[in-house]
């Protein structure tokens, strides 16, 4: 039923017969707002609390995309001005999300947490894909516009900023504004047990201490953060091109039909969404034995070096292999989300109160890739050939080793002494583990209510 739907949509007249360059502007204006949005969204969540920014955010996104069906059919140009206001808003959600973490994650539970909301992103992305047909078969106004009604999906990438956006992202607010707390100490039914454990174990913030200026010059001089943006930007340049570019690979050079397309264009989404519990997994295991920083390398390099491996493996499996093609690109993908386990935690080990500053940085980056690596790939593979393909291929092999380079030299785990702002907590028989060696004088989270006794090793308690 839902493909005699579809083939009876696309047997009818399209609304609306823009032209290439027509429909490049508007799916790539999102991308322009998006750029500068992450920096207002850090100072605005330092400012007025996260909560108020990822409300604002989501809300004015949702109805911006509710708005697009009426806007197309007055002007193209009135879209673009929607997706801009899309771009903008959307893009103020994830600073604003690292300055809730640096607040409610504790220390040993960062990188299961943040991978916890990637994961979200990811289902989100494959819900959204398998509705959408669905939605197009509804006999009403030509189908398509419950798509934004509902939820959008033009304008999504691997994180899914923009994915649920529309009707449930309104209801959702209502929900966001009654449940959400931007600190434990806030919450009114936490637990004293959680509070204190929280309290305890989290790292190099204090809700009761005003919120430090910028250290600018420290920051900037940095190279953990710099290390940080670099690998933000490799990995959505690869992703973008992977995610943008694979229903043309496998039409044109694995020579899937339409129908089988459709449904391997899905699999990158699943093996992400396994992947992404593979590496918290192995984070936390590893994570009981060595320090953070060792931790996050591990990780780091290990995913984008196993990513690089199986592109290479792509490039040289010969076409007539198609199933081994696809295990091969799903690989990567799995591979390739190490990255939330490995550098994108560090914006919370290094400097959890600016953790929204350095994660706007890393954020305008990865907008400037995912504009840039599509642009550059339609230049490379500009008559579809597998040669071309795999010139693009060894492309993203040698960002991978840039990255793992440059993470391997600068990246650090370890809590910065221009970005602590908690008392210091001495252990007196430090462990390997970094859950143990995190609270030594350099990296001390904020310490708890000294009643607790069920939880860490004795400590004494100095101030810094």
């Amino acid at each position: 039923m839902l493909l005699e739907g579809i083939d009876e949509i696309l047997s009818q007249k399209p609304e609306f017969d823009w032209d290439s360059e027509t429909q490049g502007l508007v799916l790539s204006s999102a991308y322009y707002t998006g750029i500068v949005s992450p920096f207002f969204g850090s100072a605005l969540s330092r400012r007025f609390g996260p909560k108020n920014v990822i409300f604002i955010g989501l809300f004015i996104g949702g109805l911006s995309s509710m708005l697009v069906p009426t806007g197309a059919r007055a002007s193209v140009y009135v879209v673009v001005v929607l997706r801009l206001l899309m771009g903008f808003f959307l893009n103020l959600i994830v600073p604003a999300t690292q300055d809730l973490w640096a607040y409610w994650a504790p220390v040993q539970d960062k990188a299961q947490l943040l991978a916890f909301t990637f994961t979200g992103y990811t289902i989100a992305n494959i819900v959204a894909f398998a509705a959408s047909g669905y939605l197009c078969t509804i006999p009403i106004d030509n189908g398509w516009p419950f798509i934004f009604y509902v939820f959008e999906t033009c304008f999504g990438d691997e994180r899914g900023f923009c994915v649920f956006q529309g009707g449930l992202t309104v209801l959702w607010c209502g929900l966001w504004l009654l449940t959400a707390h931007e600190t434990p100490e806030s919450h009114p039914s936490i637990s004293q047990q959680e509070l204190q454990h929280i309290a305890r174990y989290r790292q190099g913030v204090d809700p009761g201490k005003q919120k430090a200026e910028i250290p600018w010059r420290c920051l900037l001089t940095s190279p953990p953060v710099w290390a940080f943006v670099v690998v933000s930007f490799c990995h959505f340049w690869n992703s973008s091109l992977l995610f943008s570019y694979l229903p043309t690979y496998m039409s044109t050079v694995l020579m899937f039909d339409v129908e089988q397309n459709g449904l391997l264009s899905s699999v990158p989404y699943i093996a992400r969404f396994c992947g992404l519990f593979t590496w918290t997994y192995l984070s936390g295991a590893l994570g009981k034995r060595i320090s953070v920083t060792r931790v996050r390398k591990i990780v780091q390099t290990t995913g984008f070096l196993a990513a690089a491996l199986l592109t290479v493996g792509i490039i040289n499996t010969p076409v007539s292999q198609r199933t081994v093609h696809v295990v091969l690109i799903a690989g990567v993908t799995s591979c390739q989300c190490c990255t939330v386990a490995g550098a994108l935690v560090t914006t919370l080990d290094m400097a959890p109160q600016f953790a929204s500053v350095i994660t706007a940085l890393g954020t305008a980056g990865s907008v400037v890739a995912q504009m840039l690596s599509p642009l550059s790939t339609s230049y490379i593979i500009v008559d579809r050939t597998r040669e071309q393909w795999n010139i693009a291929f060894y492309l993203t092999v040698g960002i991978y080793l840039f990255a793992t380079t440059v993470f391997l030299i600068f990246g650090n785990g370890e809590l910065q002494s221009w970005a602590d702002n908690s008392r210091t907590v001495k252990t007196e028989e430090p462990n390997k583990g970094y859950l143990n060696s995190a609270y030594s004088s350099d990296t001390a989270p904020q310490s708890g209510p000294k009643e607790e006794k069920d939880v860490g090793p004795e400590r004494t308690m100095t101030h810094s």
